[in-house]
């Protein structure tokens, strides 16, 4: 473990360019502004929270929010209506 007045090194290291941009997404980057939302082809979790609140870790809200027919959160339907915490 560290100990206290340890010494550390850290390397510089280059900015990494982001792999996912909003252009980059499935579907529209066009921001989702309600409650609730259909499913759509290509869609997940992380895209949706993305969409929705401009942050995809915030994909473990939508499971929560949806627990009672999102069973897998690897694993929802084109069609499904989920709500959208606010």
């Amino acid at each position: 473990g560290l100990e206290i007045g340890q010494k550390l090194t850290i390397p510089a290291v280059s900015a990494k360019a982001a792999t996912v941009t909003a252009s980059s997404l499935a579907n529209s980057s066009a921001s989702i502004t309600g409650g609730s939302y259909i499913v759509q082809k290509g869609d997940s979790l992380w895209t949706i929270a993305v969409r929705a609140y401009g942050d995809g870790y915030k994909w473990s809200s939508i499971y929560q929010a949806n627990a009672d027919v999102i069973k897998d959160p690897n694993q929802i339907d084109v069609g499904w209506s989920i709500k959208l915490p606010r």
